[in-house]
């Protein structure tokens, strides 16, 4: 049941949390009881240095006798020779509240007499009694016993320790001066401290198991609503969206771009239906007609001419079919950016008088005037053939959709780097829903499925154009025209 539950994001998040503050409370805790204990330790050591210059100025120009009314009932001092004899002593009232008994303060006296003459700060454990303890306190006092064997005398402090600290101090004539102190009057006030860091490490806990539990819960909220949503979706409820709560963090501005992933999803698959719709519906005409002439030909073998013009109008429509797939194509290349293209220096008054002269004939047709107004010598780099394909689709269209005795006009102006061609008409316009949709593969506004065309020209010039580093726009007002400008970079050749 628990490893089940482990498993889990959230009682993990919340076991985590509260363990990560557990580290951390008791870190630091444990650093700050280290330091204050230090600091206690440094005080104490202090106030037997400033004793010890005290007692021995008085020892060496007064005597012993001046020495003894001078000393504190608590402090225990013994001067030794350079043998370890003992020549002065003056024993505490009592070292600890468990060291009472005259006996036990002379075994203490024993123990400090016999430490080693070297100059500086040495620990006598507390040893009496300590046989008659139970078991927990004889484990403590083997552990004190080996704190103090290894030498690891900073870490003392963090342990209950009934110990003496002992200043060891030469003094003139070979002699030395002991100066002890008991620890007792430090230890409980580390003691204090300890119980009221468990008392506040307690609640903190408790309080920290609660903020993590209603953290996790925010956090894993939505990405529960999220989980269902999904498998919602998977259900066939496609409609449905995850709950963004406009807060800002992460788990939103998940939320966020799943919603904005179906929202495409949406868009693309609705695109792809009409897209196959749009396909089916321009194939249909093509294929039936292809049909058609090749059972004409297979009925007329035996009339070689009719057979022939049946072969002819076949042929014709599967130039048309492949005409389509060749621009899907073109447009799959351009925007997967694998579309070869190979780019030379173009001056645009020859290219769109070149282009003009090659429609002249189409809208003389149609009666169409097609005016020009080019700046000279502009420049830019790309693609004859591409270009031509682009810039002929757009002037075709224009041409196709504009009525009898209204005007073409093409014009090309210039900024410092950049380039613009417009080709304007003068026909019916493009409704404002449809001016986003235009681009799209094998749309066509609904008009313009009277009039020959396949729906992808106008994707395969955005496609060319961005290829060429370039951007298309067009604007349009219902019944007086529309405007399609390309603007390319122009290239370093500048004006001829």
């Amino acid at each position: 049941m628990f490893s089940k539950m482990v498993k889990k994001i959230g009682p993990r998040l919340v076991l985590g949390t509260t363990l990560l503050l557990l580290v951390s409370l008791l870190s630091v805790s444990i650093t700050i009881y280290y330091l204050l204990s230090n600091s206690l330790r440094k005080s104490d050591k202090d106030l037997l240095e400033r004793l010890s210059a005290v007692y021995a100025q008085n020892y060496e120009l007064f005597g012993e006798e001046s020495l003894r009314r001078d000393i504190s009932p608590e402090i225990l001092v013994i001067i030794v020779d350079k043998n370890g004899e003992e020549v002065f002593s003056s024993l505490p009232k009592y070292i600890d509240r468990d060291f009472e008994d005259e006996e036990e303060i002379r075994q203490l006296q024993e123990e400090v007499r016999k430490m080693p003459l070297k100059k500086g700060l040495q620990t006598v454990l507390l040893l009496s009694g300590e046989e008659d303890k139970d078991l927990y306190e004889k484990f403590e006092y083997q552990l004190r016993l080996m704190f103090l064997e290894k030498e690891w005398l900073g870490l003392l402090p963090l342990i209950d320790n009934d110990m003496v600290e002992v200043l060891v101090t030469p003094l003139k004539n070979d002699r030395w001066m002991k100066v002890g102190k008991s620890s007792e009057e430090r230890e409980e006030h580390l003691a204090s401290i300890r119980y009221i860091a468990l008392m506040v490490l307690i609640p903190f806990l408790f309080i920290g198991f609660l903020l993590s539990y209603l953290l996790s819960r925010s956090i894993l909220r939505p990405i529960k609503n999220l989980a269902t949503v999904i498998k919602d979706i998977q259900q066939g409820q496609g409609q449905k969206r995850a709950l963004v709560r406009n807060s800002g963090d992460e788990v939103d501005l998940l939320s966020h771009e799943f919603n904005s992933l179906l929202d495409k999803n949406e868009v693309l698959i609705s695109n792809l239906k009409s897209s196959i719709d749009n396909v089916a519906h321009d194939l249909r005409t093509p294929l039936t007609r292809f049909r058609n002439s090749a059972e004409d030909a297979l009925l007329h073998q035996d009339d070689p001419k009719k057979m022939t013009e049946a072969l002819e109008d076949g042929l014709e429509n599967s130039e048309k079919i492949l005409e389509l797939l060749h621009a899907i194509m073109d447009v799959s290349e351009a925007e997967t950016g694998t579309m070869a293209i190979k780019k030379k220096e173009i001056y645009l008054d020859i290219f769109i008088e070149n282009l003009v002269d090659l429609y002249q004939y189409v809208a003389e047709d149609k009666e169409i005037k097609l005016t020009m107004d080019i700046a000279q010598g502009l420049c830019i780099m790309g693609d004859e053939v591409r270009l031509n394909q682009a810039f002929g689709n757009i002037l075709d269209n224009a041409i196709k959709y504009s009525p009898k005795g209204t005007e073409v006009h093409i014009g090309v102006t210039s900024t410092q780097d950049q380039v613009q061609i417009s080709v304007k008409d003068q026909g019916e316009g493009i409704p404002e829903p449809d001016l986003e949709k235009i681009w799209e593969r094998l749309y066509r506004v609904d008009k313009s499925r009277s009039t020959p065309g396949l729906g992808i020209g106008l994707s395969v010039v955005k496609a060319i154009i961005k290829v060429h580093q370039g951007t298309v726009q067009v604007s349009s007002t219902i019944g007086k025209g529309s405007c399609f400008t390309v603007t390319l970079p122009l290239c370093n050749a500048g004006v001829r």
